[in-house]
Parts: structure tokens; C-alpha cells; sequence
């Protein structure tokens, strides 16, 4: 133990006269041996080290850590102020310091490369500040381009779901008015039935009546076309009991009779034979297709109207032009679509009866098309479609003022409302007035009854 602490003092003795032996520059090839070791042990904290000096014509480079400077350069926040052939001068802060080759470093680039080591970390910060504040910006944007995005997805859903929503009810509003349409349609054919088989049922006629007719609807069965078209022609002189009959000899074979019998039924007018007639329009001859349009015209059935619509597509003129005829007769709102297709017809006649019958129906959305058809080529077309149009703006007109006149009469009655409500409260303010005088004017009374007893 004695040897140990003997040995530990001889040690920290040695090292004490090294100490200042190196401090005295006393071992200069120690000394830089010895900071040769510190700086190849520590390189990162040692920064200013004139590591070489290179000397050209006019002028030195010296080379400091790792980087080559010269007269007037910077490094870690010092001036290089003079090159020597083995010293540099440099300068900071107003403070000017010499040092020589290899020679360590003195305070102040410690502090200068503390100070650009704050600096660098002050700069380093502000970057990670910047760079985070960048992040947070963009990530933000991303958010509100996000929030944005779906924003415009819910309008745009909203949006699709009132169109969906408002179609839907459109198209519910149009079922309705349809299923309405169909069923005063129904109800109407229903009760034209019904008063035509009334009608039947109650007409009567006598023996020799119907003896006459026995014998007629015998003869349509003869095997003579021109017998059979005979008892067509007399059968209408039976009136109502002959429309079965008739009704049965519109399946004839020979189109004559059947263009006979669709002629007298037309002429009896009876309901029952509508649907026969609408199935005789397609017949495959004209003459029979062309009288059971007329016969339709004649019985004036709300019935006829879609399949005389669908007969202004008639290959033949004349059955086009007499269908045009029917529908301004039936005068329904359901023929004005058709009725402008046939304006453009390359038959003028058929033009000119479709123009009519526009006219008579006077619905407006006919107008567009009509006022089209004023540059048609032909006169008398051009003169009945300004007489349509003309039909139509006195039809709205009329229809305005109606509703102008409702609206008046409303307003009216509505002022007559408002002045009876003022004379009734008037006479109900009158009566209670009345009645609070009468009141005040009894309880005197009783007060001077009273004064009086008392008096006495």
C-alpha cells in the first residue's frame, strides 16, 4: 500500500513538471506532438487550424481546416486579414490575433464557432419552423380542399336528391292526372253506354216495324253483294234496332258494303257503334277507312280522338284530310301534337284542315308552330293559319279576363267581408256603450235612494 501511494506521487509530480514545462514552450516538438494527438482525437471541436500555408507570385493561400482562403476571406466568422510565408493574421470584432502554422487555435475562433454554431442551430430552427409551418399549411390546405370537396359532394347529392325527389313528384302529379283523365274518360264512356243501351231498351217499335227488320237483317246474309248493300241502305230507315246488325256488316267481304254500313251508322248515331268504327279504321280500303272517320265525326265520342290521331298518318290524302276534319270536331287537347305534324304534309288540303282544326281547339301551344306555317306556300293555307291564331289569342284573351273577372268578384266579396266586420263591431261597440250607461245611470239612482233614506 506504502509502494502504491509513493508511486501515485511521483506520477502527479512528473506530470506537474510536464504541465509547465509545456505551458513554458519549453518542448516545442512535444507540444506539437501533443496537439497533433488532441486534433486527431478530437477534429469536430477544433476549427481554425492552419493546416498549410502555399505561397504563388504575388500572393499566399493558406489552408485552414478543410478549406483554402486567401487575404480578405471569411471562415467560421473570421477574417483572414495577411498571409505570412508561416503565420496568418486574423481578425474579429475589432480584435486583431496572429497565429502561426500548426499552432492551436486561439479563444477567439472558439467563440466564433460557438457563435456560428448558435447561429447555424438559430438557422436550423427557423428552418424546422418554416418547414413545419409549411407542413401544417399544406396539410391544412389538404383539409380544406377536403372539406371543400365534400361540401361540393353533399350540394351536389342534395341537389340530385331534390332533382330526383321533384321528378319523381312530377311524374307521380302526371300518373295522377292521367289515372284522373282515364277515369272521367271511363265514367264517360261508361255512362254513354249505359244511356244508349237505356235508349234501346226503351225504344219501341211495332210488328210490322220489326217484321222489317227481320227480313232485312235476313237479306244480309244473301249470297248477292248488291242485295246485301240494299239491306244496308234500308236498314237505316230502322233507326236504333238495326245497329247490330250493322255493326256485323262492317266484317263483310265485299268493302263496299262495309264502306255502306259504316256510313249509316254514322247517320244513326248511336254509341255502341263506336269501338267497331275505331276498328274499321284499319281497314285495307280507303272508302271504308274514310267513312268511319266521318261516322266517328258524326257520333262525336271522346273515345275516337287517339285513333283518328293515329289516322293523320293515313297514307291516303283523303282520309288525312277528313281525320284533320274529325279532330277539329272533337276539338281535344290530345290532337293538338298530331295536328302540328300535319302541318308539314305535302298535301295543302290536309294543311289547311289541320291549321282549322288548331284553330278550334285554341290551345297555345300550337302557336310556335303555326306562326312557322304563315310562310307556307300556298295562300288559302296562309289565310286559315292566320284565322287559327287569330282563334287562339281570342280564346286566351277570353280566358284571361275570366280569370281577371273570378279574381274581382273574389276581391269583392272579400271588401264586403271587411265592411260588414266594421258596421258589426261598429253596432256591438254601440250596445256595450248602451249598456254601461244604463248601468252607471241605475247605480245613481240607487245612491241617491240611499242619501235620501238617510237624510230622513
Amino acid at each position: 500500500m506504502k509502494k502504491l501511494w509513493i508511486f501515485i506521487t511521483i506520477l502527479a509530480i512528473g506530470c506537474g513538471i510536464g504541465a509547465v514545462l509545456f505551458q513554458a514552450n519549453l518542448m516545442p516538438k512535444q507540444k506539437v506532438t501533443i496537439s497533433k494527438f488532441i486534433q486527431n482525437i478530437m477534429p469536430g471541436k477544433q476549427k481554425g487550424l492552419i493546416r498549410g500555408i502555399v505561397s504563388s507570385e504575388d500572393s499566399f493561400t493558406a489552408l485552414i481546416d478543410t478549406q483554402a482562403v486567401r487575404e480578405g476571406d471569411t471562415i467560421h466568422g473570421v477574417k483572414i486579414v495577411k498571409i505570412h510565408v508561416d503565420k496568418v493574421e486574423f481578425e474579429k470584432d475589432g480584435r486583431q490575433w496572429t497565429q502561426e502554422l500548426n499552432e492551436t487555435p486561439s479563444r477567439q475562433w472558439r467563440e466564433g464557432v460557438k457563435a456560428m454554431a448558435k447561429e447555424e442551430v438559430k438557422a436550423k430552427a427557423e428552418e424546422d419552423t418554416k418547414a413545419q409551418a409549411e407542413t401544417e399549411a399544406k396539410a391544412q390546405a389538404e383539409v380544406d380542399v377536403k372539406a371543400l370537396a365534400e361540401a361540393k359532394a353533399k350540394e351536389e347529392a342534395e341537389a340530385a336528391s331534390a332533382q330526383a325527389e321533384a321528378k319523381a313528384k312530377a311524374e307521380e302529379e302526371a300518373r295522377a292526372i292521367a289515372e284522373a283523365e282515364a277515369k272521367a274518360q271511363a265514367e264517360t264512356e261508361a255512362k254513354a253506354l249505359a244511356e244508349a243501351k237505356a235508349r234501346t231498351e226503351t225504344i219501341q217499335i211495332d210488328e210490322a216495324t220489326q217484321k222489317k227488320l227481320d227480313e232485312l237483317i235476313k237479306l244480309l246474309g244473301d249470297k248477292e253483294p248488291s242485295v246485301r248493300n240494299s239491306a244496308v241502305e234500308a236498314l237505316e230507315q230502322t233507326g236504333g234496332p238495326a245497329v247490330r246488325p250493322l255493326i256485323n256488316a262492317l266484317e263483310d267481304e265485299y268493302w263496299i258494303i262495309r264502306q255502306r254500313s259504316a256510313e249509316t251508322l254514322g247517320r244513326i248515331s248511336d254509341p255502341r257503334a263506336v269501338e267497331p268504327l275505331i276498328a274499321a279504321l284499319e281497314d285495307d280500303n280507303m272508302w271504308v277507312r274514310l267513312r268511319s272517320v266521318e261516322a266517328l265525326g258524326q257520333l262525336c265520342d271522346r273515345r275516337a280522338v287517339e285513333p283518328v290521331n293515329s289516322i293523320l298518318a293515313d297514307k291516303n290524302e283523303l282520309v288525312r284530310r277528313r281525320a284533320a276534319e274529325v279532330l277539329g270536331q272533337l276539338c281535344d287537347g290530345r290532337s293538338v301534337g298530331p295536328l302540328i305534324d300535319a302541318l308539314a304534309d305535302k298535301n295543302e288540303l290536309v294543311r289547311r284542315h289541320a291549321a282549322e282544326a288548331l284553330g278550334l281547339i285554341g290551345d297555345k301551344q300550337a302557336t310556335e308552330a303555326l306562326v312557322k306555317t304563315l310562310e307556307d306556300k300556298n295562300p288559302d293555307v296562309r289565310t286559315v293559319v292566320a284565322g287559327a291564331l287569330e282563334s287562339i289569342r281570342s280564346k286566351a284573351a277570353m280566358e284571361e279576363k275570366a280569370t281577371a273577372s273570378n279574381g274581382k268578384q273574389a276581391n269583392s266579396i272579400i271588401e264586403t267581408l271587411i265592411d260588414l266586420k266594421i258596421y258589426v263591431g261598429a253596432g256591438i261597440g254601440i250596445l256595450l256603450l248602451l249598456v254601461g250607461l244604463t248601468i252607471a245611470l241605475i247605480r245613481r239612482r240607487k245612491k241617491l235612494s240611499v242619501q235620501t233614506a238617510d237624510f230622513r
